[in-house]
C-alpha cells in the first residue's frame, strides 16, 4: 500500500491525500485482492423446498396484502411474510445460508474430490 502523508495545500498546513485512506476494502477480503468466496451450505432438496416455499410465502403475503386493508398490525404481518418469502427463496437460488455459516452448519453434500487430486 501506497502511503502518502499529505499534501500541501497552500495554506499553513497539510491535508491529507487520499491514498493515505486504507483500503479497507481490501484489508477485509484478504491480502492481495483475493475474493471470499461463499461455498453451497444447503443441499438441493432444501434448495428446492426454500424455493417454492418462500416464493409461495411471499404470494401468500402479497396477496394478503392486497386483499386486506385492516389494522397496522396486519400490514406488518403481511409484510414479513413476503421478507421472509423473498429471503427464503433467495438463499435456495444462491445455495448459501449466511444464519448456516454462522452456525457452523451445512445440508450440502460433500465435494468429492478429483482424480487427479485437485
Amino acid at each position: 500500500m501506497i502511503v502518502n502523508h499529505g499534501v500541501h495545500d497552500g495554506g499553513g498546513g497539510s491535508r491529507p491525500s487520499v491514498d493515505a485512506v486504507p483500503d479497507q476494502l481490501g484489508e477485509r477480503q484478504g491480502r492481495g485482492n483475493e475474493r471470499i468466496m461463499r461455498t453451497k451450505n444447503i443441499g438441493n432438496i432444501e434448495r428446492a423446498a426454500r424455493i417454492v416455499g418462500g416464493l409461495l410465502l411471499a404470494v401468500l403475503g402479497l396477496t394478503l396484502l392486497i386483499a386486506t386493508g385492516g389494522p397496522p398490525w396486519l400490514f406488518a404481518i403481511d409484510a414479513v411474510l413476503i421478507a421472509l418469502g423473498l429471503d427464503f427463496a433467495v438463499t435456495g437460488v444462491t445455495g448459501h445460508c449466511l444464519i448456516y455459516q454462522w452456525l457452523g452448519w451445512s445440508t450440502a453434500p460433500e465435494a468429492k474430490a478429483s482424480v487427479d487430486g485437485r
